[in-house]
Formats: structure tokens, sequence, C-alpha cells
């Protein structure tokens, strides 16, 4: 590092003469980048300006790549948290980390510091800084690289991604410093600052960056650039082997872009009208990009993609290339455009930049593609043109997936901090939010009133060189229209209500018409009422915001046939299924009835009937083959129904299942969902023999303020009534076949990747019987990929007036006298049926003689991980009936844990019946689990998204 020592200290030299013009941080760095190190050494200056009016002893630095280096920082935990645990079980040669040096105050020596947290440094300086005064700063430090399968960032198999790969100071706002962890969210809070860089690096790779350069003179093994840039956020750099680069320059009247963004079959000279066509669109709606050139990768859009596009594999193409390639380098050019020029705080006040960008991506697609379809070309083809969801608009799908969260209740207002949104509502929902806010204004102030102070407000940020505040595009908007807009900012914005207006009532008046509308969640924003006559909209009219329930207001009649609120949806309702009225009288406000096959997205004109076959297996009634009819589209609704009647070709007999519930959510407290329901279901349970079950309920939800926090507690209230035909010959049966138990229960779960608790406290009550239960689960996973998993089961008789087992405890294998679990073949005592484990009650694995308790059982289950998935297991325990004394129960084995609860073996190898491995028919003690139901296993994939 000896040679770069001169232009270090020529940088500093020049540094102190050369006046800051705009910016108050001044970055200066000379960097080499090692390939076999994976490490950059940097010798850098950092000139820091106290921008606040009071004086500060500490200074705090961002040093985002050391967040890398434990899996107790913020970025792990966050990984973590999204069901990802490749940081938490890194390898070190894999991981990032910072080497410090040397701080040095080029004025009065080195420095004290330290990790405030893993990627915050704390300076405590000599001499107090005073408003407006500035520091200079001297950093010698090196930067390992981690392996970019964590987040994207580092050293991947072909080149390096690097941002957030320097050390940069903190942003310091009215007083308070802004000490933003990395949290994998993109977010890096950059003052405009001033940089000159000197970046080394080997001669193999080819590099782009997003500051302005120029090369330097070669060597045998580096090339160099010197970066050079004034007022701007952030430095990127993107190398790639020299043989595997392939960026394209495109230079426009509007805008120099870099890129490699690419969609198959689509060529260059194509490529190159489709940007002139976006920087000319950008260019109208936010004028011409102030800085040099744009730099666009294909890595960036991977990062944040165009959802929907690029789910698809590529043998299916709904969408022309050209719309593909627009749509998709649209969303990432605007992406960085905003981020390059919009300067606030990104944690904070992200949603202006989302309102921007999802505003100007819909009016893309209506500018130029107003006839796109949600599925594209699908929606011409047989098997799609009945649905709903192909006879809807592309931009539709803004307020289609914005509704899945609001539906759920998850749904978390615009100005929720950026690292306290869950998945779901980062990537998606709230970003749509934002955009259809903007459309939402738009429609009420006037379209080309709000596209003009869109683009006045932003040229004005850009010229005063001002942060983008929320407070000041209020003021803005509100000098550009008479209208009152206070409900965008107070109501929309700012809250997690959600939209929903009903016509309530209708009264013709002469040649007028009165109409009462109900605000169902008193959202104090306007509303729009159109009158229409055969699709023709003959007038349209604007309530103001009121969070009133009920609003009255009188309209000119027009000979219309119906009136519909948000005709034209650009309001994003929650509920669109109470929006209009037909003024023919009673008959013409009945929906009629729509069979579809498997789902769709609501029509609000129609009820709608989802059909779909069905085939459900168990031992006795053998393949049941039938029709699922439910009323349950790709949005959650409250009332749902959902009825599956089969014919089984074993018994030959009709079974099924079905049943009614209501769901209703409370906003913003603990407890946040009634559930209550009727199910009831009939199948066979042993040869000839059948159980009717019927089971109404009633449950309670409650989470904690924390969204992103998986704990949830539930208490559920049913009464379990079972009917079945008396099977004499069966000595686990009572003598009475028909019985009802009152059952409450208290569930606690709480779920992560690295950490899972749960536990379910269980008390049922009937005419023979009362019983008290307490079952726990607790799985943790360590750094050496060794994982424990521990449970423990007891349960004790309050009242048993039994005179057989069937309602007694069980070790192994209970009689589910409840009909809760999915046995396949629940009376066999024999075959391979007989060998499905279902973990409850007792919870071991060994066919144990005695297996049941009529007073108590206590037993704890315990299983650790040998090899990947194979894990050795153990049970241990006590039962005790009546009039006997305690009994100890053991057994051991190994355990292929292929996929945990959904596709298990069990091998005993000891227990109270000996070394079982060595006994005959070994075979039939392998225990097994596995679930076959679809939606539990696609619970496996989604459960990171909400």
């Amino acid at each position: 590092m000896k040679n770069l020592l001169p232009y270090f200290y020529c940088f500093f030299f020049v540094g102190c003469i050369v006046p800051v013009l705009h910016a108050q941080q001044k970055i200066e760095m000379e960097a080499v980048l090692k390939e076999g190190l994976r490490t950059i050494f940097i010798q850098q200056r950092l000139q820091f300006t106290n921008t606040s009016d009071a004086p500060i002893k500490k200074i705090y630095l961002h040093d985002w790549n050391n967040a890398y280096a434990d899996s107790k920082s913020d970025l792990s935990i966050r990984l973590t948290e999204e069901f990802k645990r490749n940081l938490f079980l890194a390898r070190e040669e894999d991981k990032g980390n910072t080497c410090i040096n040397a701080i040095v105050d080029t004025q009065r020596g080195a420095l004290q510091w330290r990790y405030s947290k893993q990627d915050i440094i704390e300076l405590i300086l000599k001499k107090t800084l005073a408003p407006g005064e500035s520091i200079h700063l001297k950093l010698d430090y090196e930067v390992k690289l981690p392996n970019a399968k964590f987040t994207g960032y580092g050293k991947h198999h072909s080149g390096y991604n690097l941002r957030y790969w320097y050390i940069w100071p903190c942003n310091l706002e009215n007083g308070q410093w802004k000490l933003y962890s990395n949290k994998n969210l993109n977010d890096g809070y950059f003052s405009k600052t001033n940089y000159d860089i000197l970046f080394k690096y080997p001669v193999k790779y080819r590099l782009q960056s997003s500051l302005p350069f120029v090369q330097q003179p070669r060597d045998r093994k580096y090339k160099s650039i010197r970066i050079t840039a004034e007022n701007r956020k952030e430095s990127k750099l993107f190398l790639t082997e020299v043989i595997k680069s392939d960026y394209q320059t495109f230079q426009t009247n509007y805008l120099k872009l870099i890129t490699n963004f690419k969609v198959r079959h689509y060529p260059e000279a194509y490529q190159a009208v489709s940007v002139n066509r976006i920087s000319e669109f950008i260019s109208d709606y936010l004028g011409k990009f102030p800085y040099e050139h744009l730099l666009v990768t294909q890595f960036d859009y991977e990062q944040n993609p165009l959802y929907g596009l690029n789910q698809l594999p590529r043998f299916l193409k709904p969408y022309s290339e050209q719309f593909q390639y627009e749509l998709g380098l649209l969303k990432t050019v605007l992406d960085l455009y905003l981020q390059e020029t919009i300067h606030n705080d990104p944690r904070a006040e992200y949603w202006i930049k989302d309102a921007y960008h999802n505003y100007l991506l819909a009016q893309f697609v209506k500018k130029y593609y107003p006839d796109s379809k949600l599925i594209g070309s699908f929606a011409n083809t047989w098997l799609f043109r009945s649905f709903h969801y192909a006879k809807v608009g592309f931009n539709q799908q803004y307020p289609l997936f914005y509704n899945v969260l609001s539906r759920r209740n998850q749904e978390q207002s615009l100005i929720t901090p950026k690292d306290s949104l869950i998945k779901y509502n980062f990537e998606i929902a709230n970003r749509y939010k934002a955009g259809l806010g903007m459309v939402y204004l738009g429609d009420f102030i006037g379209e080309n009133t709000l596209k003009k102070a869109v683009k006045d407000f932003y040229e004005e940020q850009q010229r005063s060189n001002q942060k983008f505040k929320a407070d000041a595009f209020r003021a803005f908007l509100k000098k550009q229209t008479p209208k009152e807009i206070d409900w965008f900012f107070d109501t929309y914005v700012s809250t997690n209500k959600s939209i929903d207006f009903k016509i309530k009532k209708i009264e013709k008046v002469g040649d007028s018409i009165d109409v009462v509308i109900k605000n169902k969640t008193k959202a104090a924003v306007p509303v729009s009422l159109f009158a229409i006559h055969q699709d023709q909209v003959l007038g349209k009219y604007w309530l103001e915001s009121s969070d009133s329930t009920f609003t009255k207001v009188r309209i000119p009649h027009h000979d219309a046939k119906k009136l519909v609120i948000n005709y034209q949806k650009h309001i994003p309702e929650i509920n669109e299924r109470n929006n209009w009225k037909s003024l023919g009288g009673f008959l013409g406000n009945n929906r009629k009835i729509r069979l579809t096959f498997f789902k769709d997205i609501e029509n609000p004109f129609y009820n709608q009937l989802f059909w779909v076959p069905t085939m459900k297996y168990n031992f006795y009634d053998g393949i049941a083959l039938g029709m699922r009819v439910h009323n349950k589209s790709f949005l959650r609704r409250p009332l749902v129904y959902d009825f599956r009647p089969a014919y089984g070709l074993k018994s030959r007999s009709l079974v099924g299942n079905g049943g009614i519930s209501y769901q209703h959510y409370m906003k913003d407290q603990a407890w946040y969902v009634l559930n209550g329901g009727i199910v009831g279901s009939s199948f066979h349970y042993g040869p000839n023999l059948r159980f009717y079950s019927f089971t109404p309920s009633v449950s309670f939800g409650f989470r904690p303020n924390d969204m992103r926090s998986n704990k949830r507690d539930f208490i559920n209230f049913r009464y379990v009534n079972i009917f079945r035909t008396r099977d004499d010959s069966s000595i686990a049966q009572e003598a009475t076949p028909d019985y009802s138990v009152w059952n409450l229960r208290y569930f606690h779960q709480n779920n992560n990747v690295i950490q899972q608790l749960g536990y379910v406290a269980d008390f049922q009550i009937s005419d023979k019987f009362s019983k008290l239960s307490f079952n726990l689960d607790y799985r943790k996973l360590f750094h050496n990929k060794t994982q424990i998993n521990f449970r423990f089961y007891f349960g004790k008789f309050l009242r048993n007036n039994t005179s057989d087992d069937f309602f007694s405890y069980a070790l192994d294998r209970p009689t589910d006298y409840l009909f809760d679990y999915n046995y396949y073949g629940r009376s066999e005592n024999s075959g391979l049926f007989s060998q499905q484990l279902i973990i409850a009650e007792g919870g071991f694995k060994s066919k144990l003689k005695d297996p049941f308790a009529n007073d108590w059982i206590a037993t704890t289950n315990m299983s650790v991980n040998l090899w990947k998935w194979i894990e050795l297991y153990g049970d241990i325990g006590f039962i005790r009936n009546l009039g006997q004394n305690p009994r100890f129960v053991y057994d051991s084995g190994i355990r292929l844990n292929l996929l945990t609860d959904y596709f298990e073996l069990y091998f005993p190898i000891y227990s109270n019946n000996g070394w079982e491995i060595g006994q005959e028919n070994y075979d039939q003690n392998i225990r097994f689990i596995v679930t076959l139901s679809p939606r539990t296993l696609i619970g496996l994939f989604t459960r990171k998204w909400f």
C-alpha cells in the first residue's frame, strides 16, 4: 500500500484548498481490490460538516459491509425473520467484515472509536464540533466482501456487485442521528456528497459505475479508474469478467443509459426505440435526467422485479417481448432515476418515491398499452377467456395485489418505517398503495393538474437542492388546486384504514335521485358516484371526504339505469361488491350466479361459485372422487362456504365434508380477528363403519403491535358432536357410539427458521369425562447447523367414568375420538397404515405394550441432527392408569427428517421392547409421516411473505 500514499496525501491537500460548493460532505479515497483475498484495501479522507444547530461531541459512521460479519447483526436477524438462514449458518470464509486500522482527525490525531452496533461506528471527538464547522477524518481500513448469495452484494460467480462497500457518515437531522443498520432494504441514507475516488481492480474485469469515471493508465495486474462527482448520493460499482460483460450504451435526447438489461429475442435495434420511448416518457413527467448517465443492470431489476412477469417460466409468453422489455426496463430505470434524484429519508419517507414510481408505471401502460390485459395474450385463449381475470386490464393488478393483505388485516400505513413493514407490504402492497393514491388524487383534482404538479414539484426540489419532504409536497399541491386534499395525507397516507363505500339507499324525487352512501370503514376520503346507462357514463359526482357513517346526496336522474360507486376503479377499495344499485327495481339488484372452474378474482356483478374436482383417500373409502364447491376467490372474504361431497370407490357410498365460516377483523388492537363457523364431515373409520361429525366453533386471535412478529395467540371454543356406526368387535370403543365434547383450547405460536416455540392448553368435558392437557413444542437451530427438537406433553383426567381406553391418553397412536387427525387407516392395528405416525399426545414412535393411560401421562420427545436430515431421537415418560403405579417408558431411534412435519421416517432402535432393530418383522416397526395436503405444503413457500 505504500505506493498509494502519495496519491492519498495529494488528495488530502487538494481537499483542503477546494471549497465545497453544495455538498457538506466529501469523500476522497484510494481503493484496491485484491482478487485472491476478496478484499478492498481503502485509504479514505472524509470531510464531515455539522449541519445541525447544536454542537456535537460524537460522529457516527455507517459500515454496512460489517453487517455480514456476525449472525447477531440486524441483517442476519432480518434474513432469518424471512426464513432465510444462509447468513446465520455461513462459513467464515463466506462472510464479510471490515478491519479498521486507524481513524484519525487530521488536526488532532487518532480518535477513539467503537461499534455501537454491528454496522454503526461511534467516534469520540477530541473537540466539540460547532454548528457549520467541519472536521477532516482519515481512515485506513480493509473491506472483506461477502459472498453475494446472502443479499446479492459482494462476490458472485463472475464478478462483484459493490454497494455500501465503503464507510460513510450517518445523517444528522434536527439534532438527531439517523442510525440506520443494514437490513437488506437497499435504503442506505446518504447526504449529498462530493466524491473523488481512485479505484484499482484486476485486469480480468470490466467495470461499470453509477458515477462518472475516467479510465486511468493500467499496469500488468490492475486497471484503474478515477471517479469524480459532485452532489451525488452514493457510489455503486459492478465488475464483470470481460468475456461475460454485455453492457450497451443508449444515447437519447433526455438520457444516456448504460445497461445490460435484456429480454430474450428482443433485437437491439428495437431496444433502442424502446429506450427512447421510455426516456421521452420520463422526461415528460419529471424532466431531463440531471446527471451524465444512468446505470441500470440486470441485477437491479432482479432485486426489484415486476411481479407477475418475473414469476412465469420462460416457455410461457403471455406478453410480447416489447412489452416485457419496456415494462421491466421502465420499472428499473424509474427506481434508479428516483433513487439518484429524490433526496429524503429512505426509511421514513420512502412512500414519496414509491408514489412517483408506481404512478408513472401505471401512466405508461395507460398511454402505450391501454388494451393490455392482466394475463396478457392468455386472455384470448379458450382455457382462460371465461374467467373474470381475463377481462381486466393490466393496471388492475395494483389494487388486486394491494388488497391481498388489506383483506387479511395486515395493512400498514405508508408512513410506517420501512424496516417495520412485513415483506409483502415492503415488496408489493405499500408500493402499489402509494401509486394508487396518486391515481386516486389525480382523479379527484384532475389528471392534468396532478401531472403538472408532480413535474413542477420535482423540478423545484432539484433546482433548490432541497429534500423531498411530505409537508413540502402537501403545501405545493394545495397551491395547485382549490379542492381540499388534506384527506390524502392525513388519512390515505398516514393511516392503515381501508376504504369501503356502499350505496345504502336510493329514492327517486321527481327528476332527481336521493342517494344515501354508507362509509363502512369511516375513512375520511372522497368518493366518486356515477350514473350509468348501458355502460355509458351520464354523470360523475364527487362526495367530499367525511368520516360520517352516512352521507346523503341528490343528483339528476339522467335516465340512468344504475348508480355505481368508483366505476372507474380509481379508488382502492377493499370491497367492490357493494358499489352499485339498479334503478330498475328489486329484481335488478339481484346478482346472477356464475359457476367458474377452480378460482377467479372477484366480479362485483355476480355471486360467484367455484368448482374443482377433488380426490381424497383413506383405507376404508378408498379413493374418494368428488367436487369441491366454494366461494373463495383469490382475495379473502368474510363469509366463506366450502363443501366437498365425494363418492368413495371402495365403500361405494357418499362421503365428504364442508362448512360455513365468518371472519371479522379488528384494526389496530391486540385482539385482531374473530372467527365463527360450523363444520361437518362424514367418512368411514373402519370397514362398513361410518362417522358423522358436526362442530360449531368460535375463536379469538391476538397478535402484538409489531406486525413483523410471528407471535400469535388464539382462544378456540368448540362443541364437537360425533355420531358413529357401532362396532361391537372393537375394544377401543365406548358402549355408546355417539358422544359430544365441549372443548376449550389456548394456542401460542412463534415460528422462526432459527427458533420455534409453540404450546397448547386443552380442556375437554363431556358427560363421561373431563380432562386437561398441555403440549409444548420447541425447535432450535445452532450456528454449527445442529438442530434440536424438544416436545413436552402432560395430560390428566379430572373425571373419568369410561369403561375402556377409547378416550384414554395414548403413547404412540391416539384414538382420535374428536376426528381431528388425518389418519389414512385410523382403525388399523397392523399393516402399512398402522405405521402412520402423528405426533400427538405421548408422541412415541415405538409400539409399546399397554400404551394407554386413563389417569395421567407425562412424556418428553427429543431429537438432534447427526448429519443434514439424519437425526437421533429419544422419548421418555411416565403413564399411570387408575389403580396402578406409574410406569416408566422410553424409546429411541433414527429419524430421517426429509421435510419437517411433512415427510419423515422413523427407525426404532431401542425401547422398552428391547433392541428392536434386531427383532423379527422390523419393517413393521418403521413409522412414517406423510402430508398430502397441497395447501399445507404451499405454506412452506408463502410463510416468509406474511
